[in-house]
């Protein structure tokens, strides 16, 4: 039997399929949110539904700045009425390369087709700039100017349901000590509280995602 939160998944999915069937243009479509809010599961499943033919794929991993330089950063802010002074997390726009991003999207939008960014476990691919949909998933998509997309989804959870996510992924599968994983979520979740979150005001589609219940708190294309 499906649950409640595949059910409201799947309610969105389908109405974001018939928003793209009544365009008579192209739509270019962010889903952001922080790590471990369920985006990628999210985009999997909405392209299911789409004809591989008719879609771009972007995942924005690609454009967020090398941790190996961002261990040498630092920002201080304010929170709570306490200055805080800790590494520059992707919860943050300075972690990632918004510029980039947006020209290749103005790429797209002016009928040229792009190269995406190789990595390591996956090769550079071209992009065609004539296909009607073009997803961008990630973190980076959170930051960039509303402008440039037709509809926006952001995904986000609670501290716990985060915590348990990267706990799952960091220690088990990455070995990463779950002390330094305990003291870094908690930098990190400031900066989700403080420089991410306040952004889910320009997105269509705000979903709470905490404890997989799929909780729509905002669909504007209702």
């Amino acid at each position: 039997m499906m649950n409640k939160g595949n059910e409201n998944m799947n309610a969105v999915i389908e109405e974001i399929v018939e928003f793209i069937k009544r365009s008579n243009h192209q739509i270019m479509i962010r889903i952001g949110g922080h790590g471990g809010s369920g985006k990628s599961t999210f985009c999997q499943e909405l392209i299911k539904c789409l004809d591989p033919k008719d879609y771009n794929m972007i995942s924005t991993d690609t454009y967020i700045v090398n941790s190996n330089l961002r261990k040498h950063t630092k920002a201080k802010y304010m929170y709570n009425g306490v200055e805080h002074e800790a590494k520059v997390t992707a919860c943050m726009p300075e972690a990632h390369n918004v510029d980039i991003l947006e020209r290749d999207i103005r790429a797209l939008h002016n009928g040229i087709d792009i190269m995406t960014i190789e990595t390591p476990w996956q090769q550079s691919e071209r992009l065609d700039a004539t296909k009607k949909v073009t997803i961008l998933e990630g973190m980076t998509t959170t930051f960039i100017d509303s402008k440039w997309v037709d509809l926006s989804i952001y995904i986000y959870t609670d501290n716990e349901t985060e915590l348990k996510r990267r706990f799952d992924r960091d220690v088990h599968v990455r070995g990463i000590d779950i002390e330094f994983l305990k003291a870094s979520q908690d930098e990190r979740r400031i900066q989700f509280e403080l420089f991410m979150h306040p952004l889910l005001e320009n997105f269509d589609i705000v979903i709470d995602h905490s404890n997989d219940l799929f909780k729509i708190l905002k669909n504007q294309l209702n």
